[in-house]
């Protein structure tokens, strides 16, 4: 099989207790949703017979993962289907003060890491659940250096931008391929502008191209095709990205999302 092992990362929910401006998995649009668990564990044995149970990382997201309140059992068959590799759940801690024992002996046993993304103001937070989790005996540590920064990734809603360009120039390319419904994307983007096109009533079109069916596609498929440019990516107005924004909450304004109104 070409290249690095499959890595690929899943929303456990849609929505979020922290609205973040100009979130890129669209979650403050998103409606309250989770992960369809029935579905996601037949997609994991698809894939674990495919690559023969190893994987490079699962990375268990949102939205906001802690707000599913079956994150034990997800980490469980996670682990079942891949006994080798990382799993991590990106999460912003601020429910895993709340979280059960079994959540807690679950990350132990499946040998999970905790990453949480640290806010302005949260540094004490995160000081005191890296205190519960390493009572458990497990690995919570910080996603970033430093605190979380606010980004603007827009879209160009004409679809005007070249597909191959954007591809090449986005740093989610290649790096955040994302399991939705059977389907393989090579981006988180594409699967999650529903919430944008839903909220806004704007379309951005995403078909059966800008993704691939992991139920009938090949091992070696799957990872090429994981790192090709997709249709959706003419929406992705990569050159007016800009980082480093002072985080705040999300308003709901369109103007987070696109330049092109």
């Amino acid at each position: 099989m070409p290249g690095r092992p499959l890595s690929f990362e899943v929303n456990c929910a849609d929505h979020c207790n922290l609205d973040c401006w100009g979130c890129d998995h669209g979650s403050p649009l998103a409606p309250e949703g989770y992960l369809d668990i029935d579905g996601y564990t037949k997609d994991l044995e698809r894939l674990s017979v495919l690559f023969h149970g190893k994987v490079g990382e699962v990375r268990l997201c949102g939205g906001e993962p802690l707000l599913n309140p079956r994150m034990d059992e997800i980490v469980e068959n996670t682990r079942r289907s891949f006994p080798r590799g990382k799993i991590t759940i990106i999460t912003n801690g601020i429910l895993l003060g709340k979280q059960s024992r079994e959540f807690w002996e679950s990350v132990t046993r499946n040998r999970a890491t905790i990453s949480v993304t640290v806010y302005p103001g949260m540094e004490d937070h995160f000081k005191k659940i890296s205190e519960v989790g390493a009572s458990y005996g497990a690995m919570v540590k910080p996603l970033y250096r430093e605190n979380k920064e606010s980004y603007f990734m827009p879209f160009d809603t004409t679809g005007r931008q070249n597909a191959k360009l954007s591809s090449y120039s986005c740093f989610q390319a290649y790096n955040c391929a994302t399991l939705y419904n059977g389907r393989m994307f090579p981006c988180s983007i594409a699967p999650c502008s529903r919430f944008f096109s839903s909220y806004f009533n704007v379309p951005l079109e995403v078909t059966d191209k800008d993704s691939i069916d992991i139920h009938t596609a090949t091992a070696r498929e799957i990872l090429s095709f994981v790192t090709q440019p997709i249709p959706f990516c003419r929406y992705c107005a990569v050159g007016e990205r800009k980082w480093g924004i002072p985080w705040s909450r999300s308003k709901r304004d369109i103007s987070e999302w696109t330049t092109t109104q």
